[in-house]
């Protein structure tokens, strides 16, 4: 029960007055040589992601780097008060990015799963901590080294103000999940071949470690009123990949979260490395951590956290969100599931709607609750962030359909494709 409270006032520790509830975002980047192939992850004469890293650290200090498993670089924006100013900061971070990129000869890559290369011919970052997980997730999950090693994406971070505030939109969020991953396919192709119809990163994630990823309805974490209560209830429930000494070295543990912590020591310099042993769409942390959006192409990078927050931080958006979301019996959820395994809006949703009706409906609220966030802290409103994405998508299909069909008409090889449109 300790433990239990310890996690549970971790979580809750940031509450904010409504005014200064703030949002942070997160994007991933492939990178690619001039000869299609992913930069070195490890030190090496070439240039290599972790020198890369060191790099964009010494001449941007206002936003924050790290490095996913295979090399993959991850930005992080300060937590702002509208997505205006995570935009001035994720340009600035392009500049910096675009100039070692140029004087190094390497290129962005603007999709979500890696279209070449096979997972296992990636290397991890040498550290205990990945070699330790692919180990372990090895065992559970038939896509886990593409999870680690080959997909990208864009996470959203939203502060909270009550915990009845936190367990709405965590609520809401993860039964959105399947709606809002298919809006923000972008993974047209997987090993040199067409992706067709299929949501390749929901796919890799669903299918990496039933213990600890997914959505948190499927690990029966459904009561809108206890939704933190439960989500720590079964976190703690789950089997620990690894602890961590008082020193900060990894090493392997057999037995659940709950039994890896040493209640000799402050729970609290614990608590980060349980929560981050969970993979699930929607996660707590001192903020909502919302994380099933593919990385977006070029000039679209923000439209994933302007979808979410028009939906959760709207008071009228999140009613009509609720309401929708009650009318669901579980069968609807998990048939809503397995239909974001494919891109077809013709596939079954809720109340016997089709995915389409469901992506334009949340859509139109998305955006609603943009104009209303505008009038209600008097900000620039961010609805122009995301209302021609989303007026593309519902007419001609999600970015993963659009991508290959342009493929089929340019009569261009895949690496030419890639070089040409998905590169800059």
């Amino acid at each position: 029960m300790k433990i239990k409270n310890k996690l549970k006032e971790f979580i809750l520790s940031k509450i904010v007055n409504g005014n200064d509830r703030k949002i942070g975002l997160e994007l991933e980047t492939f990178y690619y040589n001039e000869d299609l192939k992913r930069i070195q992850v490890n030190t090496v004469e070439d240039f290599s992601a972790l020198q890369f890293l060191d790099e964009i650290r010494k001449r941007n200090t206002e936003s924050s780097y790290s490095l996913e498993p295979g090399g993959q670089l991850e930005w992080a924006s300060k937590p702002c008060k509208d997505l205006w100013r995570i935009e001035l900061e994720f340009k600035k971070h392009q500049k910096i990015e675009d100039e070692i990129l140029t004087q190094n000869s390497i290129n962005k890559l603007q999709v979500s799963v890696d279209p070449l290369h096979d997972a296992n011919t990636i290397d991890l970052i040498k550290a205990p901590k990945y070699e330790i997980m692919a180990n372990h997730l090895k065992k559970g999950g038939g896509l886990s080294s593409w999870m680690m090693r080959n997909t990208t994406s864009v996470q959203v971070n939203i502060d909270y103000t009550s915990e009845d505030d936190a367990n709405q939109m965590a609520y809401i969020a993860d039964n959105v999940q399947p709606i809002y991953s298919i809006i923000f396919s972008n993974s047209p192709f997987i090993n040199g071949k067409l992706a067709k119809e299929r949501n390749l990163r929901w796919e890799i994630w669903e299918n990496t470690d039933p213990d600890r990823c997914g959505s948190l309805f499927n690990h029966g974490i459904k009561n809108i009123n206890t939704f933190i209560d439960d989500y720590i209830d079964w976190l703690l429930g789950q089997p620990s990949m690894y602890k961590v000494n008082q020193k900060g070295h990894y090493s392997k543990f057999h037995g659940t979260i709950l039994e890896s912590i040493d209640e000799s020591d402050d729970i609290f310099n614990q608590i980060d490395i349980m929560l981050h042993q969970s993979f699930t769409n929607v996660r707590f942390k001192p903020f909502l951590e919302i994380r099933s959006p593919d990385r977006p192409m070029k000039n679209n990078e923000i439209s994933p956290g302007a979808f979410i927050t028009g939906i959760l931080v709207s008071p009228t958006s999140r009613e009509k969100m609720l309401k929708m979301i009650h009318e669901w019996s579980d069968s609807d959820k998990f048939k809503l599931i397995e239909s974001a395994f494919s891109l077809s809006y013709s596939n079954p949703g809720p109340k016997g709607k089709m995915i389409g009706y469901y992506i334009e409906k949340i859509s139109e609220i998305a955006l609603e609750g943009l104009d209303e966030r505008s009038k209600l802290y008097n900000i620039k409103n961010e609805k122009s962030m995301l209302e021609d994405f989303l007026n593309n998508v519902i007419s001609y299909g999600p970015k993963t359909i659009q991508l290959q069909n342009e493929f089929k008409e340019s009569g261009m090889s895949i690496e030419n494709f890639i070089k040409e449109i998905l590169i800059y």
